[in-house]
């Protein structure tokens, strides 16, 4: 119904989700995007994927937390 705010608090989340600030403005962005796509995976994954499917569920869980290892190997820290 109301897009924007959806929009809104989508990006807010995904902004809350940024824990260590650094120095550099790039690692602030860098942190910010990767929390964006985790963020806009789960919400894919349980909005499509899952709908009452527990099997479903499983799939969303394992595809975040190998989406959070292929983070972690293409944007070294």
């Amino acid at each position: 119904m109301w897009r924007w705010l959806r929009l809104v608090l989508f990006i807010t989340l995904a902004a809350a989700l940024v824990f260590r600030l650094g120095a550099a403005r790039g690692d602030f962005m860098k942190q910010f995007l990767t929390s964006l796509l985790i963020f806009g995976v789960v919400v894919f994954g349980f909005r499509r994927v899952v709908r009452f499917n527990l099997l479903g569920c499983l799939l969303a869980v394992v595809s975040v937390a190998l989406l959070g290892g292929t983070l972690e190997l293409v944007f070294p820290v």
